[in-house]
């Protein structure tokens, strides 16, 4: 049984496990640490679309009552990039690429459990997309929410 104690990252392993089991179209998921538009265009390069899986931390409820006790939620963005060198790229051709891919992603996620303890990703408020040129980025982001208690 996997649980946050004893991993305190491994949703994100058992995200990109999710979806290239249900997104076949993506050509690459993988895990990263940033999510700067260079590293993860260097990084997809010919191998759009692609998902970016990063951890983008926890959002932490404290209770004064409990010190030992940690609740709120990880927060994970999955990162669409895309890439369309028709057009010279341009947004709409951009668009075109990622917004089928889009609702296969949160379909995929949302509600779905990564770890044995039960509790499920739901999609929350997130950022923009970006563009490049001939690159398009379309962040999701997730949230897992949690209650721990030191063993």
């Amino acid at each position: 049984m996997t649980t946050l104690l004893d991993d305190w990252l491994a949703p994100g392993d058992r995200i990109v496990t999710r979806l290239v089991e249900q997104v076949p179209a993506l050509r690459m998921v993988e895990t990263m640490s940033t999510l700067a538009a260079d590293a993860i265009e260097q990084r997809i390069k010919a191998q759009a679309p692609a998902a970016i899986v990063v951890y983008m931390g926890d959002r932490i409820a404290p209770d004064p009552r409990a010190p030992r006790v940690s609740a709120g939620a990880q927060r994970w963005c999955v990162v669409l990039a895309v890439r369309n060198a028709r057009a010279g790229g341009n947004n709409a051709a951009l668009s075109g690429e990622a917004g089928p891919l889009l609702p296969l992603i949160r379909h995929a996620l949302a509600g779905w459990m990564p770890l044995d303890d039960g509790r499920p990703l739901r999609p929350t408020a997130g950022m923009a997309p970006g563009f490049g040129v001939a690159f398009g980025y379309y962040p999701q982001m997730f949230e897992l929410d949690f209650v721990t208690v030191p063993r």
